[in-house]
């Protein structure tokens, strides 16, 4: 019985993600926890630069209507409210996801589907990962696994054309693959599931960024 106890406490340890003393800054000078979870190291907090690696300035879009008709890359506070950008970061659209110039640090990028797969493979499977990746705290009336959770992620909603939504709800991850000229793939956590679900959307909608680093 004892030998048993003594093999699951460490599978636990290998498997847990574990907080890195590293801090990551982007263009702008803001800084991001990382976190090791598996082999991959990801950042635990949403991304905030209103610049691409090179300095150049990614579009501020406060109006709803534009957003339907942008084919370059855009970014939003949640609700156009600074207040927002330091909990849960920048709203962004797949073209900034995309663009050549950079939106992460250098050494750092946009998650690519197969690697979405390996944390949440890493963290239990797509039926799981879900809730060992919400922040405790954060979700209102959801379960949250409080000893796995250092991916922090934050139910920090979305926008498009018609406004915004399910902040406090929902968390939208933009991938870095494409699904057609279209739309684009993201990763979705919602308050009252413990799973992690793929889909695709319009290239146009308002998602968090979150970056993994370079192998």
């Amino acid at each position: 019985m004892l030998r048993k106890l003594i093999f699951a406490f460490f599978i636990l340890l290998i498997t847990m993600p574990v907080l890195n003393a590293q801090v990551v800054r982007d263009r702008d000078g803001n800084s991001y926890h990382t976190v090791k979870i598996g082999n991959q190291v990801w950042m635990s907090e949403n991304l905030r630069v209103s610049h691409y690696r090179n300095g150049d300035r990614i579009q501020n879009v406060t109006q709803k209507e534009k957003w339907e008709s942008m084919r370059s890359g855009a970014w939003c506070f949640y609700q156009n409210s600074k207040s927002n950008d330091s909990i849960y970061g920048k709203l962004y659209n797949w073209y900034a996801v995309n663009d050549a110039r950079g939106l992460c640090p250098k050494g750092w990028h946009i998650p690519k589907e197969s690697e979405w797969q390996k944390l949440s493979d890493a963290l239990g499977g797509d039926s799981i990962a879900g809730r060992n990746m919400k922040q405790a705290g954060m979700w209102k009336g959801a379960e949250a696994n409080t000893t796995s959770n250092a991916f922090a992620a934050l139910p920090a909603g979305s926008s498009n054309c018609c406004g915004f939504f399910y902040l406090n709800q929902f968390a939208y991850f933009w991938s870095a693959d494409e699904q057609d000229s279209i739309q684009a793939n993201y990763r979705f956590i919602g308050t009252a599931s413990p799973q992690l679900r793929k889909f695709s959307m319009n290239k146009n909608y308002g998602y968090s960024c979150r970056c993994v680093q370079d192998e």
